[in-house]
């Protein structure tokens, strides 16, 4: 039995890596839940009428940061007046990334929308950031300090769904946006615009960068547009996302690692000759037992996932010749997760040791 182990097979190349201090990321809330996003497509309008909801927290953070903390109320409903009044228009950039619904990596028509948008608004767009295609930064303004607005824009695989006013099952095998990543990049940009119109009236300085991120759904698009220095310089970082209610957060996330492990066994006729065959299956159920007995003995706010990516051939006489695992590990400690992916290599060596007494 042999195991092999490859980590992040599915993202871009590395790229060089530059040291980046650690900004704060402010992370806006909207009046969306997740359950209804990937339940119930029926909501879909009704959704995207709130969106300026999470876009105008945005705004408020952004300005704020920027230095005005005592906005004007009359500038506050101007400003609100005209975030509603370009609604439509977002609206229909969100209608049509929901009917895009391309997976990490790909999201070219997705992105080009928003690039679009940005630059006809005045922005200057750099393309391809961190050697991702559909990774852009847009930036607006001059000086300090440096605002970030995140934008996403990719979908899930097999999650298709249609907007009809009655609950059907995804479309089989279709990407869908099941996570309300068709409103996320649309309510940045907009609340980036509104930002960009309110400091060139009031003729205040400062600067406004808005990140197109691609690949957010397991494909760790941000930490290679990092490595590439595109956040250096920033002061803060401001994103929103779909929720049950109106609020900021000034948290943090966990760190998130990942790997996936190929067993190789030998295929028989199970009634024949079953000695003869190894069960890469065996392995596979070993390596996940193992990991569910690591769970007693780490941090509370770990966690660690995993899912078998491809369960074999069909043939139901034969022992089981491959499995492919696939699994994660997160952590809010940087040296935790390092150990967290080192314990899932031992769980995968059970697995190919103990049932077949041979290395991984």
């Amino acid at each position: 039995m042999a195991c092999e182990r490859s980590i992040n097979a599915d993202s871009p190349p590395q790229v060089a890596c530059k040291h980046s201090a650690s900004r704060p990321i402010i992370r806006a809330e909207g009046p969306l839940e997740r359950r209804h996003i990937a339940c119930q497509s029926t909501r879909f309008t009704a959704m995207m009428r709130r969106m300026p909801a999470a876009a105008r927290i945005a705004l408020s953070l952004a300005v704020t940061c920027l230095g005005t903390a005592q906005v004007p109320a009359g500038d506050r409903a101007a400003i609100l007046a005209e975030m509603d009044s370009s609604l439509p228009r977002y609206g229909d950039l969100s209608r049509r990334l929901w009917d895009f619904a391309e997976l990490g990596y790909k999201e070219t028509q997705s992105a080009r929308l928003l690039i679009n948008d940005l630059r006809a608004n005045g922005f200057r767009v750099q393309e391809g950031t961190g050697g991702i295609p559909t990774a852009f930064v847009a930036v607006w303004g001059s000086g300090r300090p440096v605002i970030g607005i995140l934008g996403e824009y990719d979908a899930l695989p097999g999650m298709g769904q249609e907007t009809v006013p009655v609950r059907r099952a995804p479309r089989p095998g279709a990407p869908g946006h099941a996570c309300g990543h068709n409103l996320l990049g649309p309510g940045g940009a907009m609340a980036a615009v509104a930002v960009k119109n309110y400091l060139m009236e009031k003729r205040l300085g400062g600067t406004i960068r808005f990140y197109g991120t691609p690949a957010e759904e397991g494909g760790a698009g941000k930490v290679y547009m990092a490595r590439a220095g595109a956040f250096d310089g920033l002061d803060a970082a401001i994103m929103w996302h779909p929720s049950s209610s109106n609020r900021a957060d000034l948290a943090s996330g966990l760190a998130i690692t990942g790997g996936r492990f190929r067993f190789r066994g030998q295929p028989a006729h199970a009634a024949a000759a079953p000695w003869a065959g190894r069960s890469a299956l065996d392995a596979a159920m070993l390596m996940g037992h193992a990991v569910d007995m690591l769970r007693e003995h780490i941090p509370p706010e770990a966690r660690v996932h995993y899912i078998v990516s491809n369960g074999g051939g069909r043939a139901e006489r034969c022992t089981r010749a491959r499995r492919n695992p696939a699994l994660w590990t997160a952590s809010a400690d940087g040296g935790a997760r390092r150990d967290l992916g080192k314990s899932p290599e031992d769980g995968a060596g059970i697995g190919a040791r103990h049932r077949h007494g041979r290395g991984v």
